[in-house]
């Protein structure tokens, strides 16, 4: 008898522990978070130097139960790499019901999602600038759980890293620009999403700046050196710059030094792009007045051009240029050109920065350009008059948009 009544206990409590375990959990607004983060993927472009790391104070955005931004705070000090974040705050629900929490950094009251998932956001037009790193917040974020009642948040980088290398003699740095050859959208308005792999994916939307400046503070002094060049990181949404990048870096003095480059960029998701190094020199806009004059192509690319070129120069820098390419026309192009040691680099007059920068050589009447980017492009002019017909188009500009230079 006693092992009959043994036996009934234990199916009465196995019975009892089944009822249980099928009881629903009621979701909830936890008061804390846990949360942590992939680091910088290192496989294709090696930096040991770029670590992510939670700043004191951090704020997130989080997405539970009818999409409220709430604003959660990070508990731990300036360094960690885990943690937790405590309920700051309610934000404001917009009526949506979400199946699963979604977290996003920084926290911007303004942050919205959708049923979905799908966040409408705004990134920072200015990054600040930090050491063998890039500015706190600067780095968007997304996190997504597989229910209601997950509290784990595991964030994955929504951008990519563009590390720039610089280099000069006695140059501070106070801020850097960014744009694309294209005028590519950079910051601002975007839309982000996770996709079906659990990873997120950003679009920058047409109304987004298409400028990204690195504020440096008080003043970055750079290293003198191209073997060991200072590096300066942007977070950027990932894209592809087909034709290429413009680089602005301005020093403590305001003088401005512009590199363009026609060499495609790939910005991938959580990737570091490195750039190569670049020396960052200032001189006076004045031209050498041995480069002032009118001048004509003689040779390009090792032969005598079958098309025609003239160019005249003056010493404060103004350029204009007369082409005729495939056609029984003359193309006229007014621009300003800046010389940074023996590297001359122009903008057009309708805002267009030309295809390449060029190293000039000068030997007497003859000036030898070559394109920085790269060798086999060299154009070699000769000093002489502007004909007649064309000193009379001074004052006109084309419309046609393949340019000489």
């Amino acid at each position: 008898m006693r092992r009959f009544l043994f036996t009934l206990t234990i199916v009465a409590m196995a019975a009892c522990n089944k009822e249980r375990s099928t009881l629903p959990v009621t979701p909830t607004v936890p008061k804390h978070l846990y949360a942590s983060f992939e680091q910088p993927d290192t496989r294709l472009y090696i930096d040991t130097e770029l670590h992510l790391h939670w700043h004191a104070g951090d704020a997130i955005s989080f997405f539970a139960l009818t999409a409220d931004n709430l604003r959660y705070t990070f508990d731990g000090a300036t360094g960690d790499v885990n943690g937790t974040f405590t309920k700051a705050d309610d934000g404001t629900n917009d009526g949506a019901t979400l199946d699963r929490n979604y977290a996003i950094y920084p926290y911007v009251a303004t942050t919205l999602l959708t049923a979905d998932g799908t966040a409408s956001l705004t990134t920072a037009t200015t990054q600040e600038y930090a050491e063998t790193s890039f500015g706190r917040e600067a780095n968007v974020m997304m996190a997504m759980t597989t229910s209601t009642t997950d509290h784990n948040l595991s964030f994955k980088n929504c951008g990519g890293y563009l590390k720039l290398q610089l280099y000069g003699e006695d140059v501070t740095v106070s801020s850097i620009k960014l744009e694309g050859s294209l005028a590519e959208p950079l910051a601002g308005s975007a839309t982000l999403v996770m996709n079906t792999m659990g990873l997120p994916t950003m679009t920058m939307n047409s109304t987004a700046a298409t400028a990204l400046t690195l504020d440096c503070g008080t003043g970055v002094v750079l290293s003198n050196s191209d073997t060991t060049p200072t590096p300066f990181y942007l977070v950027l949404p990932p894209m592809t710059f087909s034709e290429g990048l413009k680089i602005t870096v301005t020093d403590n003095q305001g003088r401005e030094f512009v590199q363009s480059t026609t060499n495609r960029v790939e910005i991938e998701r959580n990737t570091i792009q490195p750039m190569a190094a670049l020396n960052v020199l200032f001189e006076d806009n004045e031209l050498p007045t041995t480069m002032a004059g009118t001048w004509r192509l003689h040779e390009w690319h090792g032969t005598t051009p079958d098309f025609g070129v003239y160019m005249d120069i003056t010493a404060e820098g103004s350029i204009t240029l007369w082409q005729r390419i495939d056609s029984y026309e003359w193309s006229t192009y007014h621009s300003t050109a800046t010389l940074n040691g023996d590297v001359i680099s122009g903008t057009y007059s309708d805002g267009y920065a030309w295809s390449a920068s060029y190293s000039v050589t000068l030997d007497g009447d003859v000036m030898t350009w070559t394109n920085t980017e790269n060798s086999n492009d060299v154009s070699v002019y000769v000093r002489t008059t502007l004909p007649d017909n064309l000193a009379e188009t001074r004052a006109t500009e084309s419309n046609r948009t393949m340019r000489f230079l």
